[in-house]
């Protein structure tokens, strides 16, 4: 049934409902019905990246997984949808426990693999997003640990990314020197 549910994910089956110890996959217009997947959490960090906001609360609703999911790279659902700009998404998943400094891990992106869903929008030059972030408690002085990135804040990605005005607010509200995310 795992193999199943890859090969489903693969193709790009979008996953439709998750409802208890069943998942509904639709795909060309047809649910499928599979019980037990254990892709509920890559389910949901899809689903944010989407801007699936009425599938991300019906997963969150199911009561199976909470706001900290991960997909199989580590990368969370509030990552997911701060790199897609997707805020009532990133609201929503907040709302249900998200934690707002989890950092990467697992290898989504080797360069980035220590960043949390504000790098992620700092890096897009996201500064509504960003916003959002930081005021829902997002912490500016986390810096990646490894990698090309090593050292790198949302302020210097947000510079890296040309949005000079988003770097000035981070740098605003950093006000201590960076230290690393954790995972």
């Amino acid at each position: 049934m795992r193999s199943l549910a890859i090969l489903i994910l693969v193709l790009g089956i979008v996953p439709a409902a998750a409802y208890g110890s069943l998942q509904g996959l639709r795909w060309a217009g047809v649910t499928f019905w599979i019980r037990d997947v254990p892709e509920v959490e890559e389910y949901l960090v899809a689903f944010s990246g989407q801007g699936e906001l009425a599938e991300v609360r019906r997963v969150l609703r199911s009561r199976r997984i909470g706001g900290e999911a991960r997909d199989r790279h580590g990368r969370t659902a509030l990552m997911a949808a701060a790199s897609s700009g997707n805020i009532e998404v990133a609201k929503a998943l907040i709302d249900a426990g998200a934690s707002i400094d989890a950092a990467a891990s697992g290898g989504h992106r080797r360069e980035m693999e220590d960043a949390t869903a504000l790098m992620v929008a700092a890096n897009r030059g996201d500064a509504p997003m960003a916003t959002l972030l930081l005021d829902r408690g997002a912490d500016p002085r986390l810096a990646i640990r490894s990698g090309p990135h090593a050292g790198a804040t949302a302020m210097s990605l947000a510079r890296q990314s040309g949005n000079l005005r988003l770097a000035e607010l981070l740098a605003a509200r950093a006000a201590t020197p960076a230290r690393p995310a954790t995972p």
